[in-house]
């Protein structure tokens, strides 16, 4: 799996998506902390969901 820059590649156990772990600067330089799934073999634009999961939420597997 190669990586993203600024993110760390892991495992799914899935063939179709590439998933990441990425940390950004937010306001004030804070850290915000995200999962990136990419498709993976695929060429060309496609749709993107941005969810907002908030402080209490947290993540489930790609």
């Amino acid at each position: 799996m190669t990586s993203t820059p600024g993110s760390n590649p892991y495992e799914t156990g899935l063939f179709t998506v590439k998933a990441f772990d990425v940390v950004f600067a937010g306001f004030g330089g804070h850290p915000i902390k995200a999962e990136l799934v990419k498709a993976e073999g695929i060429d060309g634009p496609l749709p993107c969901v941005v969810e907002y999961i908030s402080y209490s939420g947290g993540r489930s597997y790609p």
